[in-house]
């Protein structure tokens, strides 16, 4: 495995090395000649009292202020052609970079693992290779990393463990690579389940709490999804976030959504809405449009003036 190329596709033996810290304890009951676990062990119950709270909140470790809170689950849904993959691109190169995104502030640089199991991998390096052009980004050195198309699935095993989540943090560990922001591109390809499942979308999110949950190392990820073709009648359009494709835990499992939708494809500009916010003000609705003169021309994604639809707002 090297650093900076392609991670080796995920198998069974990184897995099999934490299957056994990981499979809880459990306490035997047997009756009748039958044996089957009890249950978990008991964990001594945690109270808080009212002093907890009685001190302010640390101050948001802002991933970009004020849009996003660092660590998160975010959700960026998006129309099929509505610049979605350009700009988590976008995304991921000013926040490894520590440059400003669109006019807002990235406080610092952040380690970048981009996982893309969506697009082919030239398509990819040519936006990357635009984007970093057009926005003179230097990307020798930057801490940024990608995979393509390695066959990355997230999701709980059998017993209920996160054992592939696990596995890909080993693995990304032992390529010098321990990440602050996880890219997944795009739900659809790297759940192990099925979208329009509930269920499944919780273990996704369940699976993900390795990487988010971290006490040592409290990590951000997003992950791009789809909306519905169908946007409603013109004097009746069906708001964004309720146009997010398959199960309603998708929305509901992250801690923050934004969406895009297409204004112009003539003229490449789309609208960025906010949806969901846990932590953290809702951002009002603002555009966006590429810049590109041709393929393999450098591009910029830049913030424009403009009215947006009300339809758009959340």
């Amino acid at each position: 495995m090297k650093v900076g190329g392609q991670f080796q596709r995920m198998g069974e033996s990184p897995a099999s090395r934490v299957t056994k810290s990981l499979v809880p304890q459990f306490r035997m009951l047997t009756v009748g000649g039958f044996t089957w676990p009890q249950g978990p062990p008991k964990i001594p119950l945690l109270l808080r009292r009212g002093d907890w709270f009685a001190t302010p909140p640390a101050p948001p470790d802002w991933l970009v202020e004020p849009v996003f809170v660092h660590p998160n689950k975010i959700l960026f849904a998006g129309e099929s052609g509505a610049l979605k993959s350009w700009v988590l691109a976008d995304l991921a190169l000013h926040v490894a970079a520590g440059k400003s995104w669109l006019g807002f502030t990235v406080p610092r640089a952040r380690r970048i693992v981009f996982i893309n199991e969506d697009m082919s991998q030239d398509d990819l390096q040519a936006r990357f290779y635009q984007l970093s052009q057009g926005h003179g980004i230097n990307p020798r050195g930057l801490p940024l990393w990608i995979t393509n198309n390695e066959q990355i699935r997230v999701g709980l095993s059998p017993s209920g463990q996160p054992l592939s989540t696990l596995a890909l943090l080993k693995q990304l560990k032992d390529a010098g690579c321990d990440p602050d922001v996880v890219m997944f591109e795009t739900l659809l390809r790297v759940s192990s389940g099925l979208s329009n499942s509930n269920d499944d979308m919780a273990n996704f999110y369940n699976a993900l709490k390795p990487i988010t949950d971290d006490p040592a190392h409290a990590r951000t990820v997003i992950v791009s999804h789809h909306l519905t073709k169908f946007a409603g009648e013109p004097d009746n359009p069906i708001p964004l976030d309720k146009r997010i494709l398959g199960a309603g835990y998708i929305k509901g499992g992250a801690d923050a959504v934004f969406a895009i939708e297409l204004d112009s494809k003539l003229d490449r500009r789309a609208t960025i809405s906010f949806h969901k916010m846990r932590r953290g003000p809702i951002h009002r609705p603002f555009r966006v449009q590429l810049e590109c003169a041709g393929v393999d021309q450098p591009a910029q994604l830049v913030r424009v003036q403009g009215q947006t639809q009300p339809s758009r707002a959340p």
